[in-house]
């Protein structure tokens, strides 16, 4: 295989392939969206040449976020709000990119469907994860230097999951390498609809209560912080902290 290098070819002669396991939700493909609008298309997709085409081994959402883009510039607006679209309209890298109807890539080349497969893999597990120590201070760094509304409309979280990741810092313990206190007392009630890391919505737990307690606090143990640890309880969102301190 030769040396690898970025190259730019056309979005149409890009296809996506018929085994990639990982998928996006809409919420975070308007993530990615407003990632490239704001940043640029940093990451180029990997492909491998198949029959005259590059089919998609990683990279596919962002494929598809700029294929959107190409195809609904002026869908920025209603899709994302205007300050994403102010953002979009004076970025002019990514506008030459678009009228050029190109995307970043590295070619692979001919190599197999096997390892291409076992690339698909790979690269959508081997990223590692996020210390939560730094994780949070990282946010809380972003977020007093920027309003609310930047933060969340480039970050994979919403406004109520930032809001509590940030809120956790005033308790302490993501800035210390020790976990939160966990008690034996029982949390959980009946209806309760918990959410555990850094996604939108994360095991609606509808069980006893016990069982419930002891899925989120081996949760808390295993991560090492509570940070990102919320419930839905009577119309409210809760952090850990407002639940096991006992208020409402």
């Amino acid at each position: 295989m030769d040396e690898l290098t970025v190259k730019y070819v056309s979005l149409d002669e890009c296809l996506p392939n018929d085994w990639n396991p990982n998928e996006q939700s809409e919420f975070m493909q308007d993530k990615t969206i407003a990632s490239i609008i704001s940043d640029g298309f940093v990451d180029p997709i990997t492909v491998r040449s198949v029959g005259g085409f590059y089919e998609i081994i990683d990279g596919y959402h962002r494929w598809l976020a700029l294929s959107w883009l190409r195809d609904h510039p002026d869908d920025v607006v209603e899709r994302l709000g205007e300050i994403e679209n102010d953002i979009f309209y004076h970025n002019e890298e990514l506008h030459a990119l678009l009228d050029k109807n190109q995307v970043p890539v590295i070619d692979m080349g001919d190599i197999s469907r096997e390892q291409a497969m076992r690339l698909t893999v790979n690269l959508n597990n081997v990223r590692g994860e996020s210390n939560q120590v730094k994780l949070v201070k990282v946010l809380k760094d972003l977020r007093e230097k920027s309003s609310l509304q930047d933060v969340v409309a480039r970050l994979p979280y919403k406004d109520n999951q930032l809001k509590g990741i940030i809120e956790s810092l005033k308790h302490g313990d993501v800035t210390k390498d020790k976990p939160p206190p966990v008690s034996d007392d029982p949390i959980a009630e009946v209806g309760d609809r918990w959410m555990l890391g850094n996604c939108s919505e994360v095991a609606a737990i509808e069980m006893i209560p016990e069982g419930c307690d002891a899925i989120v606090k081996r949760y808390i143990k295993h991560m090492n912080t509570a940070e990102n640890v919320f419930v839905m309880r009577d119309g409210k969102q809760l952090n850990w902290y407002d639940v096991s301190e006992g208020r409402r």
